[in-house]
């Protein structure tokens, strides 16, 4: 079962938030690199219960001309996903609601 306090710390790193409808919903998209797969299947088994669908790879080429893999998933957009949890010293952990969404 996925607490709403994860995806806090994700953000900081592989996970976005974002809004279809200008901020009455939001929903976060995940992507990790090929080579932290288990750890993006892990993931979605704590968020599974807001996801629709498994994760699925994308191959793209990189600046480099390299080809890369990444594993991406997202949650449905819900109002779950609009607080602001708190830090256990009182104070914001992410600010969720960005002017101009």
């Amino acid at each position: 079962m996925c607490n709403l306090r994860q995806p806090y710390g994700l953000i900081l790193g592989d996970v976005s938030i974002q809004s279809q409808n200008k901020g009455k919903t939001y929903r976060l998209k995940f992507e990790w690199s090929d080579i932290n797969k288990d750890y993006a299947f892990h993931v979605y088994d704590l968020f599974k219960e807001w996801i629709l669908t498994e994760p699925k790879a994308q191959t793209r080429i990189n600046s480099n001309g390299n080809e890369v893999v990444t594993w991406r998933f997202q949650t449905f957009s819900h109002e779950a996903f609009n607080e602001n949890p708190r830090a256990s010293d009182g104070g914001s952990v992410l600010r969720t609601r960005r002017p101009g969404l």
